[in-house]
């Protein structure tokens, strides 16, 4: 289940139920209840409640640790059972901070109170009708205070098993995101077709895979200290939720299993339940996972022989989920195969095909590692906001307008950028994005008859252009992995990467590839490092890498 903000239940309409219409607010939440809970429990087989013992161990915490906790956490107004807004706990923080680590304490070695573990669900439409209870989702609320505990629980985790997840796992994760999620699964795919190699990649879906999370295999299968089991296997055992619609609520029932998704521990929880995924694969195959996202990079000499290995391997991989008792849903099962021309013809003994194109954590990878496709469509989905902006210069000042072009136009626009911004994007590619690009900043400047220059334009706003950009974000992403320890692709830069003795803390990049696809390689794409003249190599603050390369690559206005 996900969870979110909410201040205020929907609002009371008409619902299909038992084949007639109702509006009766309490019905109507008691039959949101018997869905939601109904769907992980038909997935789940009526899972029978987990009892285990509490250890004597038990985690301590700080006064500095609860502190550093409760700042790092967002001052949001929304409230969850408790009616108690996380924005009034970190603003009463230096006066209860004593207190608080006192209490948290007891939590921790007496256990979770009841009423951290009952969650407060809206449900949330998703798609079509919105007469029909199926076509809504759940949309959990918890308590601000036990959402404080499980990111102190986190913290500690953090500390403690730093790697237990597996290096595939990039998901919420200290220097990981989606964007080294995509370069690692890019490199993989690169590398194996520049080698010469037949390369392809396949995803699949699990039905509420967070939902599914068992308590008692999750307390077989991991090996985490007792002290840290405690309070985890009180999160996920004698759980309990109930739906607030309009302004009624629903009975109070009990859940078997599951975390709760869009939680401070859910994600954690589930990468450590599918730790074991990349030893249950062959070792040949490469693993790109983010949170319950996962894709897998298959090469071979031939095809018959990567047909062969792509079909053991979803064995092997389904085998593995079931085991851990998640349902795959094997027809939502993504394949591709990649090739420089034609899209290859290929099909699996179960039926799965081999597509032209997958969406992949935000991307739209297709079958050449052509990025036009991806750009074409963003900028599609993007430009209504442009016409927004438009619309609402006429009540709103410069800055405001460029505020919103930034987050919800460029923040879309240029999301995974190090990945697909280039030199290798066409022309044509490079003309559609920067057209895009100063139409999105007329928008907000006011410039709609197109009197300014671009130059001019890029004093105004103080944007790079999209080149700049490219060069800029493509250098910050490679020094983070290259002074980073945890990631694959960390490694391959250091070991691709040249230092001049005469130059310790500076360095450049060779290019290795073989065929025009290999310069997708991370690592053979850095050639703007020889434009590179301050020291990166070591351990810096972000602004002292970010202004200098801002130095390096953006035009100071």
């Amino acid at each position: 289940m996900l969870e979110g903000n909410f201040r205020d239940s929907p609002d009371a309409q008409d619902f299909l139920l038992d084949g007639g219409r109702t509006q009766d607010s309490e019905r109507v939440a008691n039959a949101f209840l018997d869905f939601f809970k109904g769907k992980v429990e038909d997935l789940s087989q009526n899972q029978e409640p987990y009892s285990w013992v509490r250890s004597e161990e038990h985690l301590v915490f700080s006064e500095e640790e609860v502190y550093g906790v409760v700042n790092s956490v967002k001052r949001k107004m929304c409230t969850g059972p408790d009616d108690v807004m996380m924005l009034t706990i970190r603003d009463s923080l230096p006066g209860i901070v004593r207190e608080l680590t006192h209490f948290m304490n007891l939590v921790s070695k007496n256990g979770m109170p009841s009423s951290w573990k009952t969650a407060k669900i809206y449900p949330l439409h998703k798609k079509d009708s919105k007469e029909l209870i199926s076509n809504y989702r759940p949309i959990a609320n918890l308590q601000s205070i036990s959402k404080i505990f499980e990111k102190l629980i986190l913290h500690k985790i953090d500390n403690m098993l730093p790697d237990e997840e597996g290096r595939h796992q990039h998901g919420f994760r200290k220097n990981k995101s989606t964007t080294t999620a995509l370069l690692e699964l890019q490199d993989a795919i690169a590398t194996g077709m520049d080698s010469g190699k037949h390369t392809a990649c396949y995803s699949l879906d699990m039905s509420a895979a967070f939902d599914l999370l068992r308590p008692h295999i999750f307390h077989q299968i991991t090996s985490i200290p007792p002290c840290l089991m405690n309070p985890i296997m009180d999160l996920l055992t004698s759980r309990k939720l109930f739906v607030k619609y309009d302004t009624a609520t629903s009975r109070l029932e009990g859940i078997n299993v599951g975390c709760v998704q869009g939680s401070v521990l859910g994600p954690k929880l589930f990468a450590l339940y599918c730790k074991d995924l990349a030893v249950n694969l062959p070792n040949d195959v490469h693993i790109t996972s983010y949170a319950d996202d996962t894709y897998v990079t298959i090469c071979s000499d031939n095809m018959e022989e990567l047909k062969e290995k792509i079909q053991d391997t979803l064995n092997l991989h389904e085998k593995f989920l079931e085991s851990i008792g998640m349902v795959v849903n094997k027809s939502k099962t993504e394949l591709i195969v990649f090739n420089k021309k034609d899209p290859p013809i290929l099909e699996l003994a179960n039926g799965v095909k081999a597509r032209e194109s997958i969406k992949a954590l935000g991307l739209t990878i297709t079958y050449n590692l052509n990025w036009e496709p991806h750009l074409s469509k963003t900028i599609a989905k993007t430009s209504h906001i442009i016409n927004k902006v438009r619309f609402l210069r006429r009540w709103i000042d410069q800055d405001s307008a460029m505020k919103v072009i930034t987050s919800q136009y460029f923040g879309t626009v240029y999301y995974g950028a190090a990945v697909w911004l280039t030199s290798q994007l066409n022309s044509t590619s490079w003309k559609k994005l920067y057209s895009s690009h100063y139409r999105a900043l007329r928008a907000a400047i006011g410039d709609y008859k197109r009197k300014i220059p671009k130059a001019v334009l890029d004093i105004i706003s103080k944007r790079a252009t999209p080149k700049q950009w490219a060069n800029y974000t493509t250098a910050s992403m490679a020094i983070k992995l290259y002074n980073g320890n945890e990631t694959r692709l960390g490694e391959l830069l250091r070991k691709q990467c040249y230092i001049n003795d005469r130059q310790p803390r500076r360095g450049i990049f060779f290019d290795n590839s073989k065929r025009k696809v290999g310069k997708q390689c991370f690592a053979n794409r850095l050639h703007l490092f020889s434009d590179v003249n301050f020291n990166w190599i070591g351990s810096f603050k972000d602004d002292y890498v970010r202004q200098n390369l801002k130095k390096t690559f953006i035009i100071q206005h």
